[in-house]
């Protein structure tokens, strides 16, 4: 079920991607809140390079107002659909904490 004020959005992953967000999902961690984390951190950097692997892996996130609104700027700034945003913000996140991921288990 959809929480109240939040606004859905559908993404896709690569293989990869999905793997390092299901060890921070056994962590504790929503998808929501890898999303949120990755806008909050990253919103304000250049757009990363959008991954040319295959994406296989759907998920679905809801996110807050604010942060939905945050991504719109970041999406239009860009020129990109919001998922392609998204996707390019929550890479880069992965990237950058790849080996904390990494250590969780």
């Amino acid at each position: 079920m959809k929480p109240q004020n939040r606004r859905e959005i559908n993404l896709y992953l690569t293989e990869q991607q999905h793997t390092q967000i299901a060890s921070m999902r056994d962590a504790g961690f929503t998808m929501s809140a890898i999303a949120r984390l990755a806008i909050r951190k990253f919103a304000d950097t250049i757009i990363p390079h959008d991954d040319a692997n295959p994406k296989a892996k759907r998920v679905i996130l809801y996110l807050d107002p604010n942060d939905y609104s945050i991504l719109e700027l970041f999406a239009s700034k860009h020129d990109v659909s919001l998922a392609t945003a998204l996707r390019c913000l929550i890479s880069q996140y992965l990237s950058v904490k790849s080996e904390a991921i990494a250590s969780l288990f």
